[in-house]
């Protein structure tokens, strides 16, 4: 949020000193991709607003105008003139509104201001992410957990910093590694609901990860096939990632050369993965999820 650093009176006139801002975020989004962090924005921005509701204050006019970057491309929220206190009666329907508001946000911000803040009340925000947009399916899962009418409170909020929107190609590949390491993936127990739930079916024919053994290079799959023989499946998939992480050290320097970085590997190769197995997981087994998350998020306990 803006900072107050000082105040003067002049006459009838009360001064303030704000933290100095050179763009709102409807001015940052114009520039060249390179220089914005869509990632960096979203999480403070909800950062902002967790804390906000922490102190039981709506901001009540989340909008990009009253969002506004420094020079040093830092992230505040400002214009609080229709921030309201959680009177009685009020803590819902003010979160709710600072919620919906952030919704919006999110795909205003992931499409560069391409698709307009406004809309009607009451439509489905999500419905708006356009189909081509890299990480769509979480970019809407993100949205729809901040507009959802059963997910409008803070401590939601502040465990969606933690979505996997706002995971790192390492993040991504340790919670990969975790998952492959399941004993049940690992011995395919084919009664397993979470082999079950992640076995490959027709829905996953559009994926990046759809017949992978013929995505990644050979010569890397026959060298891991030393150890077992992979089959088609998105649970063999997972434990080939996890065997790779595992043994990487002590693989030949050609098999390094090609893998280089296993965490950019596997995880620009089948960008749509991680969620697809993330979303699966919450379906079907909360509780090993929630094991997974703790390890990968260094600590984070989610509800």
């Amino acid at each position: 949020m803006v900072k107050l650093h000082g105040t003067e009176t002049h006459g009838n006139c009360q001064l303030f000193c704000l933290s100095l801002c050179e763009s709102s975020l409807e001015d940052h989004l114009r520039k060249s991709v390179q220089g914005v962090n869509n990632h960096d924005i979203l999480k403070t921005l909800l950062g902002a607003v967790r804390d906000l509701h922490s102190l039981e204050l709506g901001h009540g006019d989340l909008h990009p105008r009253n969002i506004l970057i420094d020079a040093d491309d830092k992230v505040f929220l400002a214009d609080f003139d229709k921030s309201s206190s959680f009177a009685e009666g009020q803590r819902e329907l003010i979160i709710k509104e600072d919620l919906e508001a952030l919704g919006r946000l999110v795909l205003y911000v992931v499409t560069r201001g391409e698709v307009p803040f406004d809309g009607p009340d009451g439509e489905d925000v999500a419905a708006r992410c356009p189909t081509d947009l890299q990480g769509q399916m979480e970019i809407e899962d993100l949205i729809r957990s901040l507009v959802s009418p059963h997910g409008g409170n803070s401590v939601q909020l502040g465990d969606l910093i933690h979505h996997p929107f706002f995971w790192t190609h390492e993040s991504r590949f340790e919670f990969l590694v975790d998952v492959g390491n399941n004993p049940d993936i690992e011995k395919r127990n084919s009664e397993s609901q979470i082999v079950k739930a992640l076995s490959c079916n027709k829905a996953t024919t559009e994926k990046h990860f759809y017949q992978w053994t013929k995505k990644i290079d050979q010569d890397v799959l026959k060298n891991m096939e030393k150890r077992r023989p992979y089959e088609d499946t998105v649970t063999d998939l997972l434990r080939l990632i996890r065997n790779v992480g595992a043994h990487y050290g002590g693989k030949p320097q050609w098999f390094k050369e090609i893998i280089q970085n296993p965490s950019q590997y596997f995880v620009d190769r089948f960008p749509d993965l991680t969620f697809y197995v993330y979303e699966h997981l919450r379906r079907v087994d909360r509780a090993f999820l929630k094991k997974v998350l703790h390890h990968i998020l260094k600590g984070y306990n989610p509800r």
